[in-house]
């Protein structure tokens, strides 16, 4: 499974790789003497901004079509002359390698510090600056490391993935990331922007209760994460025994492994790439807003296509993943119904007293379908007759205590034995910070 990093880097090499074919899609063809020359014009060029940033020698974002001299200094009223695709691809190519050759004279996946800054003079000299500022991470760069062309003066990154500064996180988007063993809570008071990525969280509780535009789940392992309503989409890849609660409009799941997804999706779940040992179920759970999130976020409850799944595309042998030795390129692998039998609900904890009085949601606004809803009535049936025997049994109270302590001492042993006692401390230490922030 791929690290945050080994991704970014990944990344990267793909937008070097295709840049050719993206270049050819913005450009436009123009008679020139004998022969036919395509051409990008200004306007077309500032379309690689969905793809790539670009800073200037203070590190200070600027327009696409600015950072390059065929077509700085022009406006609107007199744009720069369309220039050749050779030369956009050349200059690109240039630059953009810039930036991944000092990203990689890091050690990958190593968290590094300096104490100097790297500007480019006007003359394309490195200056060496203190910077207490400095706390640069990850893509940054020392001097002694970086060789420098007279004429790099601008770096192109992919966008919001390799900046080369402390800010190298997309703007509006808030992170839930390495979570080990513990529960966390994110509500709408925690979010920055519209988007969450969720990513490398092993054996933990997330809870992102918040109306959001989109969310990434990335190379998280035995968890379980409760999302918020999702007016966009849902992307969750590299994920291993994962149990993902969700309502949204749209998800793609894609290189993932024995994980089950409770869905409210308003459009067919997509599967692609490298699954194994997936099921889905219907939505399972509610909070307090949830509602009020839905509609906010425009996801319709009464429609949920959870169970007409969409599989495409083909297994690519040289992924991330380990494959036989004998694997070929085979269509993708989608998903199975989780059984009736096997669906419980989820019951999402109530922190404070302003939630239970603000209460709006108080069942799942999701339709169960019929052999899901019998097989929780039957469930629910069970443990009520069962509750009922205790009160009505009779026999001496030293037995019947005794019945009662064996009652508990499995479940305690249960607890423990699932880790759920674990989850029961950190909920109760959430609600200790969460009434405490209410005062």
């Amino acid at each position: 499974m791929p690290g945050q990093a080994e991704e970014e880097v990944n990344q990267l090499t793909y937008v070097q790789k295709h840049l050719p074919n993206l270049l050819s899609l913005l450009a436009e063809t123009t008679e020139e003497g004998e022969g036919c020359c395509k051409v990008i014009t200004a306007k077309k060029f500032e379309h690689l901004g969905l793809l790539l940033k670009a800073k200037n020698a203070s590190l200070e974002y600027v327009p696409l079509s600015q950072a390059a001299p065929f077509f700085a200094n022009s406006d609107p009223d007199m744009p720069a002359a369309p220039v050749p695709v050779t030369q956009v691809l050349e200059w690109v190519q240039q630059h953009i390698c810039a930036a991944s050759e000092s990203l990689r004279a890091i050690p990958v996946g190593k968290v590094e510090k300096v104490v100097t800054d790297i500007h480019l003079s006007e003359s394309g000299s490195v200056e060496s600056v203190p910077s207490e500022a400095a706390d640069v991470t990850m893509a940054d760069v020392s001097v002694s490391s970086v060789n420098v062309a007279s004429s790099a003066q601008t770096i192109l990154v992919p966008n919001g993935v390799l900046h080369l500064s402390k800010d190298w996180r997309p703007e509006g988007t808030t992170f839930v990331d390495g979570v080990m063993r513990a529960s966390v809570l994110r509500r709408e008071d925690d979010i920055k922007g519209d988007s969450v990525k969720v990513s490398h969280c092993h054996d933990a509780v997330v809870y992102v209760l918040a109306p959001l535009k989109y969310v990434s789940v990335f190379g998280c392992s035995d968890s379980i994460i409760v999302l918020g309503a999702v007016g966009k989409a849902v992307r969750v890849e590299y994920c291993e025994r994962v149990q993902l609660i969700v309502p949204t409009a749209r998800i793609t799941i894609a290189n993932c492994r024995e994980c089950t997804f409770y869905l409210g999706v308003n459009q067919r779940p997509l599967f692609t790439g490298d699954n194994h040992n997936l099921q889905v179920a219907p939505y399972n759970t509610f909070y307090p807003k949830l509602e009020a999130h839905l509609a906010q976020v425009g996801v319709d409850a009464t429609v949920n296509r959870w169970d007409r799944l969409l599989t495409l595309g083909m297994v690519d042998p040289h992924d991330a993943f380990i494959h036989p030795a004998d694997c070929t390129d085979t269509r993708s692998e989608g998903a199975t119904l989780l059984s009736p039998e096997k669906f419980m609900t989820f019951s999402v904890p109530r922190w404070n007293e302003a939630d239970s009085e603000m209460l709006l949601t108080r069942a799942n606004p999701f339709l169960l379908p019929k052999p899901y809803l019998l097989a929780q009535q039957h469930r629910c049936k069970a443990a009520e007759n069962l509750k009922q025997n205790l009160k009505t049994i009779t026999l001496e109270e030293g037995k019947k205590r005794g019945v009662i302590l064996a009652i508990h001492g499995h479940f305690r042993d249960w607890l423990f034995a699932s880790g759920n006692i674990r989850q029961i401390y950190e909920l109760q230490a959430l609600d200790r910070l969460d009434s405490v922030g209410m005062e």
